[in-house]
């Protein structure tokens, strides 16, 4: 059907495509998203799709002490029991940027650590995308200031400004 110079040309090309989808199926993705600075008026999120296995890393600025949430959600697709989009094993970890060997809260879907003072931080995804079309998934971070502790001064302007209307309406009865 096919001459002998055809089939070695089509042997050697389906080799080589074969060779190259083993290649880029073995590679480990890295992708790097700054956040900026937090905290935000909103959440911050993205949505991310991979093929194989991946690692990647969301860079953020704390200008003060915050509390910080963070949380990453599978977006699996199933058609007629075959995975479509499918992520297993995804993780989340937070790091100082300072000693990025050393993780702050994580290594499950989400964390929450309080308290954590102003300067760099990343937080570390990773996880096996292996659905036919690769996977996905959304993350979020959410950072909140947390309130100023009254001073004691502050707590004795109140109480004076109290007892200055109590002595006030006291007098216009009296």
């Amino acid at each position: 059907m096919f001459s002998k110079t055809v089939r070695s040309s089509l042997a050697k090309a389906l080799g080589l495509f074969a060779v190259a989808v083993t290649l880029h199926s073995g590679q480990a993705a890295a992708d790097t998203y700054n956040v900026g600075a937090l905290p935000q008026a909103q959440p911050y999120t993205q949505a991310v799709t991979h093929y194989g296995s991946f690692a990647d890393t969301f860079t953020f600025h704390l200008n003060t002490i915050s509390d910080i949430a963070g949380s990453a959600s599978i977006l699996n697709l199933d058609l007629g029991g075959s995975p479509i989009l499918h992520i297993d094993s995804l993780f989340l970890s937070l790091f100082n940027a300072v000693a990025p060997d050393t993780a702050i809260a994580g290594a499950s879907a989400n964390f929450f650590a309080s308290g954590l003072g102003a300067g760099d931080y990343l937080v570390k995804v990773t996880g096996n995308a292996n659905g036919q079309a690769g996977g996905s998934y959304l993350a979020g971070f959410y950072s909140v200031v947390a309130a100023a502790v009254p001073e004691p001064e502050q707590w004795f302007m109140l109480l004076s400004g109290l007892v200055a209307v109590g002595v006030g309406s006291r007098r216009k009865y009296v």
